[in-house]
């Protein structure tokens, strides 16, 4: 396969550096005898990931998250004390609760 970099530009003499670009060796390049290339031919390339300052802190807000319990214990047994002695109405719940997921699907 053609290397695209090289597309409407004329390709480098070998050695030679793309222009703009440093001159720095990938690491993992050559360093055991796996990575070494024949005599002649090019050796295999190495891949790298670089993480955003961004992808860091969503990872630790997800890992966060991930502590939380899925279910609140104590939110529910409130709900069930008030249910129990009449102060919370499940009909007139139920109905609000419906109503702001009818909005929110609306918004999407």
């Amino acid at each position: 396969m053609t290397d695209i970099g090289f597309i409407n530009n004329p390709p480098l003499d070998p050695g030679s550096q793309i222009p703009g670009r440093s001159a720095e060796p990938v690491q993992g390049i050559g360093s055991d005898a796996r990575t070494k290339a024949a005599p002649g031919t090019r050796p295999a390339p190495v891949d790298r990931v670089e993480i955003s300052s961004e992808s860091v802190e969503l990872e630790r807000h997800l890992s966060a998250m991930r502590e939380l319990p899925l279910v609140r214990e104590e939110k529910v047994a409130e709900a069930r004390a008030a249910i129990e002695e009449g102060r919370l109405d499940t009909n007139a719940a139920l109905s609000a609760a419906l109503e702001v997921m009818i909005r929110e699907a609306e918004l999407l």
